[in-house]
């Protein structure tokens, strides 16, 4: 799902994300994070549990002067089921040790079920921490020692606290809270019915009531608060002091804003937003552009490229820096560029994954996480005039003695930007062929870890004894609207490339093309359910929901989603859908052409999407199973939903693709239904043969 794709990649970024609703989740293991010493062990083989215990970095922060670096830590416990949180801090010089300031309580999760990360806020003076926390009143702000001890709660405001900064002097907070949604209209809706028009969430969230579904797709406006560290005193600002000190931008979503800063003066602001005219990037991308406060006399300082990531101001205001991603898989680098304009500049270059950067009060040194394909995320501390990039925190260091493969990268001609990386199994013998799996939509030099969802655990595959194809299907294609046949390129395209991909694959001795098996969540589902019914590419699928846009999927979209089959072309300009638009797109419209088991592993909020295409194989008597996890939206979060559905996965592609069965007791009866789908598959491709 194009729309919701984008959706999800602007929630996770920091500016947007700090102004999202909490959304109901696990809750904290007390159990404190220990980072332990890195030993030295016989190498192993990777398994689901070490995939699903990473410790996963949440946020990191340098300090004004440099010398230390604040991070916080997140780990799921299959166990509880719930996650444990810690704040840490490492100094920069070599050899030093970090410290656990202590559990951050538990997580802030939020849109589509999501940690993301909060970075802690260093005080001007580096003498203090400041984090967001709930420790039952509420979400508030709280100051940690940079030492250790307990951290004492600074605000008490009656309104859970979204986001927040330190003035310039170190003498006041500023945060911003949601102001509450008029009561008269929520007490009219709950007595007289809620209205369906263009203002309702997308009805399939069966998570939502329809008031609160109503309500969350309204802008609920936000108040700017100030708190005096010296008197305590806690207040709403005043309109001068809104305009001098907020940390929203007005009209930010009319603008396409994803991520802004505003310069030291508060009188221009810097930011990347999202640009989906085709005349201007013939397929989407996040430069970075720089205006007046409001929007005006806006100038583009990065033509051309795909993304210019967490803008920041140099402390004289002449300059901004950014993380510089080219869309290719290739890494990202710090650069910056004149704020007047002119020619762009790499600082420290790598071949890294870096991200949620931030930089010391003269903008000489950063922190960033840094990963590669076989490193999970880790601390590291960028020195601009030495261009050198060191780890300071390795979080995970047992992964030092597991055994892991990195991608070897496959390219060929298109223009869409996609690439793949093909990771062969442990103990690769060269001549041998090997059944494959595809993991979408995103790849690239970060950590191989489960694809888009974290839910096809390619490590894992790796050790069992399958090729992994990570496959990225490149840049969003920008379409006039209503012009169907450049829109099918949004999912033709990627078939193309999964095919081509693949070849080369073959070409290299690795792959078995006659065992294929296909993964995807959110637009990895839409481009595995249109290539399992238009071509025969795939073995087994597994993915979580359908991905299939139906004619009935059409009649469950409010007016606001409803745009997207406008934009496609789905809908004609009479405003009735076009049949044989969707004929073409639709794989339950396409569902005889389907010849490949389908495993679905659907979130509770969104399994009503899959049940068309579900049913439609069904009654054709053709060979899928779908599960459904309980309060879990877009991604799954419950650590044991997450285990459940790395081993289900791999236990699929292992049946299919390689005749394997576990003989755990277990799972004596998910056998016994698979081997009944077996013979649906060997009837259902019998019959493909007499049609051939």
């Amino acid at each position: 799902m194009k729309r919701l794709a984008l959706l999800l990649f602007l929630a996770a970024t920091p500016a947007l994300a700090q102004l999202y609703k909490e959304e109901k989740g696990p809750g904290l293991d007390p159990t404190p994070i220990e980072i332990p010493a890195a030993v030295s062990t016989a190498p192993r083989s990777i398994t689901s549990m070490d995939l699903l215990s990473i410790r996963d970095l949440y946020g990191v922060a340098i300090s004004p002067d440099g010398s230390r670096i604040a991070f916080v830590v997140g780990q799921a416990v299959h166990a509880t089921n719930r996650y444990r949180s810690a704040l840490f801090v490492v100094e920069t010089k070599p050899g030093s040790r970090p410290r656990n300031l202590g559990s951050l309580g538990p997580p802030f999760w939020k849109l589509n079920g999501q940690w993301f990360p909060e970075p802690p806020q260093w005080s001007p003076d580096g003498r203090a921490i400041a984090t967001r926390m709930n420790r039952g009143g509420g979400w508030q702000i709280w100051r940690w020692s940079p030492q250790r001890g307990e951290p004492v709660a600074i605000t008490h405001c009656p309104r859970d606290v979204q986001s927040f900064r330190w003035s310039a002097d170190g003498a006041r907070l500023v945060f911003e809270v949601y102001r509450d949604h008029d009561p008269e209209a929520i007490r009219k809706m709950r007595e007289e019915g809620v209205l369906y028009d263009e203002d309702f969430q997308a009805p399939w969230d069966i998570n939502t009531g329809v008031v609160d579904a109503k309500l969350s797709m309204q802008e609920q406006r936000t108040q700017t608060w100030i708190h005096d560290l010296a008197t305590g005193e806690e207040r709403a600002a005043t309109p001068e002091e809104v305009t001098r000190e907020s940390l929203w931008v007005r009209g930010w979503s009319d603008l396409n804003i994803v991520e802004a800063s505003w310069s030291p003066d508060h009188k221009r602001l810097a930011y990347n937003k999202y640009v989906d005219d085709p005349a201007k990037c013939p397929n989407s991308c996040y430069p970075l552009f720089v205006s007046d406060a409001g929007g005006k006399n806006e100038k583009l300082l990065t033509p051309g490229l795909y993304f210019a990531r967490n803008p920041q101001w140099s402390a004289d205001g002449s300059r901004i820096v950014f993380e510089k991603y080219d869309g290719d898989g290739r890494g990202s680098s710090l650069a910056d560029v004149p704020a007047a304009g002119g020619p762009l500049r790499v600082l420290v270059p790598n071949t890294a994954h870096l991200g949620e950067c931030t930089w010391d009060a003269r903008k000489e040194h950063a922190a960033c996480t840094a990963e590669d394909n076989v490193t999970p995320p880790q601390v590291a501390f960028v020195d601009v005039a030495a261009r050198t990039l060191r780890v300071v925190a390795d979080v995970n260091p047992e992964f030092r003695a597991l055994r892991l493969s990195s991608g070897t990268r496959i390219e060929w001609k298109n223009d869409m930007n996609m690439f793949a990386y093909l990771v062969k199994p442990e103990g690769y013998e060269a001549g041998k062929r090997y059944p494959v799996v595809v993991t979408t939509y995103r790849a690239g030099t970060g950590f191989l870890r489960g694809g888009v969802g974290d839910e096809y655990p390619i490590p894992v595959f790796a050790a069992n004894g399958f090729a992994v194809l990570a496959f990225d299907c490149g840049a969003d294609r920008n379409t006039k609207p209503g012009d169907f046949e450049a829109s099918l390129e949004i999912w033709q395209g990627p078939l193309d490339g999964l095919k081509e991909s693949l070849r080369i694959a073959a070409e290299m001795g690795v792959a078995d093309l006659t065992r294929v098996g296909y993964t995807g969540l959110s637009h990895g589902s839409e481009i595995g359910a249109y290539a399992m019914s238009h071509s025969d590419l795939f073995r087994a699928v597994a993915m979580s929901g359908s991905g299939s846009w139906d004619p009935m999927i059409e009649t469950m979209t409010s007016k606001s989603f409803r745009h997207w089959f406008e934009q496609w072309g789905l809908i004609g300009p009479d405003g009735k859908p076009v049949p044989e638009r969707f004929a073409r797109l639709s794989a339950t419209e396409n569902v005889d052409r389907i010849h490949a088991p389908l495993l679905i592993h659907a979130p509770d909020a969104e399994y009503i999407m899959a049940l068309p295409l579900y049913a439609a194989m069904r009654d054709r008597a053709k060979p899928v199973e779908m599960w459904v996890y309980p309060n879990e939206y877009h991604e799954k979060i419950e650590p044991k939903h997450r285990y459940s559905v790395y081993e289900r996965n791999l236990d699929w592609f292992r049946f299919w693709l390689k005749g394997e069965e576990d003989p755990s007791p277990a799972k004596k009866e998910q056998y016994e239904r698979w081997r009944k789908l077996r013979e649906l598959d060997a009837a259902d491709r019998k019959g493909m043969s007499r049609e051939r």
